[in-house]
């Protein structure tokens, strides 16, 4: 099988409930030892934008997805 050790889920929704969590649950539940980095809408109010606009303060715009799938960190 393959092995990995990182997941990065993007969802245009709020984090808390969201398919992230679902994901991380999984592999949590069957002991995998992944790194699971969720974005999305945090819990927090989020201003008025434009879809770019509000993608970027969120994180999860094409800059962020990058920078996120580029993260050594795993």
């Amino acid at each position: 099988g393959r092995k990995f050790r990182r997941v990065v889920t993007v969802e245009d929704g709020s984090l808390r409930g969201g398919v992230g969590e679902a994901v991380a649950a999984f592999f949590n539940g069957r002991g995998y030892d992944v790194r699971v980095q969720r974005l999305g809408i945090g819990d927090e109010w989020v201003e008025h934008g434009t879809p770019r606009q509000l993608y970027a303060l969120c994180g999860y715009d094409e800059e962020g997805i990058l920078r996120a799938l580029l993260d050594t960190r795993a």
